[in-house]
């Protein structure tokens, strides 16, 4: 579904940079939707924003998240 995405370009070593770590970041995206389905009608909004994508083999980070609860 990654590939699917307008900026799959990007994460796929756009313009001679090098391929992100696309892994971590279906990890990651994953573990945040585990987390709603859990937290299930406690959750009012969650956010992380930005989501950097490293390097392949180097993760990704959010430098900013937020989640409310009910």
């Amino acid at each position: 579904m990654a590939q699917e995405l307008k900026t799959w370009p990007l994460l796929d070593g756009f313009r001679g940079r090098p391929k992100a770590d696309v892994e971590a970041l279906v990890t990651a995206i994953v573990a945040f939707s585990q987390m709603a389905a859990q937290l299930g009608d406690r959750l009012v909004e969650a956010e992380a924003n930005p989501v950097f994508v490293l390097a392949q083999g180097q993760g990704v980070r959010a430098a900013d998240g937020v989640v409310v609860l009910a």
